[in-house]
């Protein structure tokens, strides 16, 4: 699953407060550029 680093979170929360954004628009945003992009597994950790 791709999801946002703590960079792309830092960014989707700067296009809220300083752009305006809806924030499903701003995540869309921010998911656009891959230097934002965090693949994580999930699942039970052994």
């Amino acid at each position: 699953m791709i999801t946002l680093n703590s960079k792309g979170w830092a960014e989707y929360r700067r296009l809220i407060r300083e752009e305006g954004k809806r924030p499903p628009e701003a995540h869309a945003r921010a998911m656009d550029n891959p230097e934002h992009h965090s693949r994580f597994k999930q699942g039970r950790k052994k």
